[in-house]
């Protein structure tokens, strides 16, 4: 029997501001992953190397799968996707699920102390905050790809999506739309807006189709 834990989480449910509700993307952020300038990012599924009874995902059934924010592509649904595909269902098969609803930190130290089995976390937050702990850990499913032509700096466990895109709301007027669009354009790695975000400046927007898609099947249609 699988049983679920919700420590301070929020009730709510997976949507895309584009479909949902008419938003615009206007551009899409490009950051950085191991100092390499990137519009993607991926998600890593993960457990303890040193754990005898975990060599791969077929071995997650009645294991305790920590899931970092169930409205994130990165920390959720595409590494619920990844699973799935190899044939195990998170839901129906772990014997226990824990949600940290954002609190990225705890599940990487629950992962460490063996508080829970399986993780699944954002790979560019891994390594920004725990690169010197990435041996200590088995990825599951890696896989080396490019995005949009250009290769993608480290192995994830999941397909590539767009960084962060900003949006704008149907009834934002046309000339404030082009604007603000121009303005991120133009914002380069060295401004100062971009050296404090951490981010190296705005792309073309980019589509979220396919994590839209994965939630519609996780939603059954």
């Amino acid at each position: 029997m699988t049983s679920t834990h919700f420590p301070d989480s929020l009730s709510g449910r997976l949507a895309c501001l584009e479909p949902e509700y008419g938003w615009t993307a206007l551009a899409t952020q490009r950051a950085y992953v191991t100092g390499v300038e990137t519009g993607a990012q991926g998600s890593t599924i993960f457990s303890l190397r040193i754990n005898q009874y975990i060599k791969n995902i077929t071995d997650f059934k009645n294991k305790r799968i920590g899931i970092g924010f169930v409205l994130s592509g990165n920390a959720y649904t595409l590494g619920y996707q990844a699973i799935l595909n190899q044939g195990v269902n998170i839901f129906t098969d772990a014997a226990q699920l824990v949600f940290y609803d954002v609190d990225f930190e705890s599940e990487f130290q629950d992962i460490l102390r063996g508080k829970i089995d399986v993780g699944m976390l954002p790979t560019s937050w891994m390594l920004s905050n725990h690169a010197a702990e990435m041996d200590l850990l088995l990825v599951h499913n890696p896989i080396q790809q490019a995005w949009e032509g250009e290769p993608f700096p480290v192995t994830v466990s999941t397909a590539l999506v767009p960084q962060y895109s900003l949006s704008v709301a149907p009834f934002v007027p046309l000339q404030i739309k082009e604007a603000v669009a121009d303005a991120l354009m133009r914002l380069n790695r060295t401004h100062p807006a971009a050296v404090k975000m951490g981010i190296s400046g705005f792309t073309v927007p980019a589509t979220y189709a396919q994590v839209r898609s994965i939630t519609r099947d996780m939603a059954g249609g």
